[in-house]
């Protein structure tokens, strides 16, 4: 579902499919499971106020949360765009915010670092990790950007 037919941004109803095509396949399968990456684009369950919506009801969009057969793992950014009935009808939530502790930013920092071939001084990670609480994605970006300029 990450690509229509040809190779361009899938439709809501496309990536709908393709969700429903993938649980088709491994109905019957117990060592399957499914991941919907910005998974906002399918659950959007505001129609009068989006036009993601496209014509899929809300009544189909619980229907497919409620009778799926296959585990389904959805990654979603902005919680506040996915409506709380949704949200209600999923088995568990879990909410992966920035590592409060200093050092497990600090760690985060040091990987990022070391897989954008950083070289920075001794102790560089832990004072990053120690001036900003950022998640890992942006770290990433932020080491990216430095190893590019």
């Amino acid at each position: 579902g990450e690509a229509d037919e040809e190779g361009g941004e899938p439709s809501r109803g496309e990536r709908a499919s393709a969700l429903r095509l993938a649980s088709a396949l491994t109905a019957d399968r117990r060592d399957a499971a499914l991941l919907v990456d910005e998974g906002e684009d399918v659950l959007e369950a505001a129609p009068r106020q989006s036009s993601a919506r496209e014509d899929r009801s809300k009544a189909w969009l619980n229907r497919v949360l409620e009778t799926n057969p296959t585990p389904v793992l959805w990654t979603i950014n902005d919680l506040h765009r996915v409506d709380r009935a949704t949200l209600r009808r999923m088995s568990l939530l879990v909410e992966v915010g920035v590592p409060e502790a200093a050092a497990v930013r600090g760690r985060v920092w040091g990987r990022v670092l070391g897989l954008e071939r950083l070289e920075l001084a001794d102790g560089a990670a832990a004072r990053l990790a120690g001036r900003w609480a950022a998640a890992p994605a942006l770290c990433a970006s932020a080491a990216r950007a430095a190893r590019l300029s």
